[in-house]
């Protein structure tokens, strides 16, 4: 919104010691009031200052160690990474090689396997049609046994009238 409505970012206007204004020169709470803020940005700067020659003595051996740790950390992981992909590339391998080795048994047992179905497919063909003839052949002598029956009754009938 500050940036929008183009105002400044940071508000210094605190850190300022100015003083009261001239028509609060005489008001004795105002005077009070400006001595407290002046100490206490006299006590934040010296508080920076302090900081500020802290970081300057000690911080660049702490940023060197810093990068020792980040490089040492990533030479590690580096490492492991190097080491799992040469345990994945290993189990891939294994797999593919027992793969092959596989292959022709896995190819054998397939075609033994569509022989037996094409066995079964024929037998049952066979089945059926040796089924169809036994039904055939019942048909017809179920037929020539009716005959059979209405001629020994018509003999019998002759017979009888005899």
């Amino acid at each position: 919104d500050r940036i929008k409505n183009n105002e400044p970012v940071l508000d210094l206007e605190r850190y300022e010691c100015n003083g009261p204004r001239k028509d609060q020169t005489n008001s004795l709470p105002i005077w009070k009031k400006e001595i407290e803020n002046t100490k206490s940005v006299y006590s934040h700067q010296l508080n920076e200052l302090m900081n500020l020659e802290l970081m300057k003595k000690y911080n660049a051996s702490q940023w060197n160690n810093y990068n020792n740790y980040m490089r040492l950390s990533n030479d590690y992981h580096n490492k492991q990474m190097e080491e799992l992909q040469s345990k994945m590339d290993n189990v891939n391998k294994k797999r593919k090689l027992a793969q092959q080795e596989a292959e022709p048994e896995l190819n054998r047992l397939k075609n033994e396997w569509w022989n037996l179905v094409r066995k079964n497919n024929e037998i049952e063909l066979q089945s059926q049609i040796l089924k169809s003839q036994i039904d055939g052949i019942k048909q017809i002598k179920a037929k020539y046994a009716s005959m059979n029956n209405d001629n020994e009754m018509d003999q019998d009938v002759q017979d009888d009238d005899l």
